[in-house]
C-alpha cells in the first residue's frame, strides 16, 4: 500500500498538478461496477467503512430541519437524534423512472410493474393503512408527483422536504442543490422512519434500508416476500432479486 500511495502522488505531481501546488485536486472515476463483497472483512469493517464519509454540512443541516419541522408540524413529538423513531412516521421512495426501465436495461418485469405511479403509489398506500400511520414521508425528485400522491393519499398526510422546507432562507438553500444532492436530504431523513418502503429497481432504496439496518442490535433479516425485509425496512420487489446490491453497497 505504501508503494502504491507514492506512485499516485508521483502520477499527480507530473501530470495533474504542477509541484508545490497546494489544492484540493477532484479525481472523478469512471463508473466502478459493484463486484466487491463489502462484508468480505466482517460486519464491522463494513459498518465503519461506510460512515467514513460524512455528507456537507449544509445538507445535513437541511436534514435536521426537515425532521424538526415534520415533528412539529404534525405534533410528533419526535426525538430527531433517535436512529429510527418509534410508531412516528413511514417513510417510502417514490420513483418510477419507467423511461429508464425497459427489457432492453435488462431489468426484470416486476420492478417494471412497480415502477408505474398508480402501482406503487397504491402499495405504499395501503401499507400505511396496515401499519396505521397517518403521516407519511415521501422521497422523490418529482415535485409533481409528490402533490399528485399527497393529494391520491386523502386523508392520509404525505409530506415531503419541498413543503417543509418551503419557508424563509431554507427554500434558497434548497434550491442551489442539484437534484442529485437533494437526495441526500431525503437519505438523512428516511433514516428516522418508523418504517421504510422502497422499490427494488432503486439502488437509493436500497442504500436506505442497508443504512437502516445497522440500527439493529440482532443484525437479522425477516424472511418476508419481498426482495428486502427486515424489522425496520422493506422493498418491494420479487424475493432473491437484486441482492447484489445488498452486499456490494457500503452502509
Amino acid at each position: 500500500m505504501p508503494e502504491w500511495r507514492g506512485l499516485f502522488f508521483d502520477l499527480i505531481d507530473s501530470s495533474i498538478a504542477p509541484p508545490g501546488l497546494f489544492r484540493s485536486i477532484i479525481i472523478e472515476l469512471g463508473k466502478i461496477k459493484p463486484y466487491h463483497d463489502v462484508y468480505y472483512d466482517g460486519k464491522a469493517f463494513a459498518y465503519a467503512f461506510g460512515n467514513i464519509l460524512k455528507l456537507r454540512m449544509d445538507i445535513r443541516q437541511l436534514a435536521s430541519i426537515t425532521l424538526q419541522r415534520l415533528s412539529d408540524t404534525y405534533n410528533l413529538s419526535m426525538d430527531i437524534a433517535e436512529p429510527a423513531a418509534k410508531d412516528k412516521f413511514m417513510g417510502v421512495h417514490l420513483y418510477t423512472h419507467q423511461d429508464t426501465l425497459g427489457p432492453e436495461a435488462g431489468w426484470p418485469a416486476l420492478d417494471r410493474t412497480y415502477a408505474a405511479y398508480e402501482n406503487e403509489t397504491k402499495m405504499y398506500l395501503e401499507q400505511a393503512s396496515k401499519s396505521n400511520y397517518s403521516v407519511i414521508y415521501v422521497a422523490s425528485t418529482d415535485r409533481n408527483e409528490v402533490s399528485q400522491f399527497a393529494e391520491d393519499a386523502k386523508p392520509m398526510i404525505v409530506t415531503s422536504k419541498f413543503n417543509l422546507l418551503g419557508m424563509g432562507r431554507e427554500i434558497e438553500m434548497l434550491a442551489r442543490l442539484t437534484p442529485e444532492q437533494q437526495t441526500f436530504i431525503d437519505f438523512l431523513v428516511l433514516q428516522k422512519a418508523s418504517e421504510f418502503w422502497g422499490v427494488g429497481h432503486s439502488a437509493f432504496s436500497w442504500n436506505v434500508a442497508l443504512k437502516r439496518h445497522t440500527f439493529l442490535s440482532d443484525g437479522k433479516f425477516e424472511d418476508g416476500k419481498n426482495a428486502f425485509d427486515d424489522e425496520l425496512s422493506h422493498i418491494y420487489g420479487r424475493k432473491g432479486e437484486n441482492q447484489m446490491l445488498a452486499t456490494r453497497m457500503w452502509p
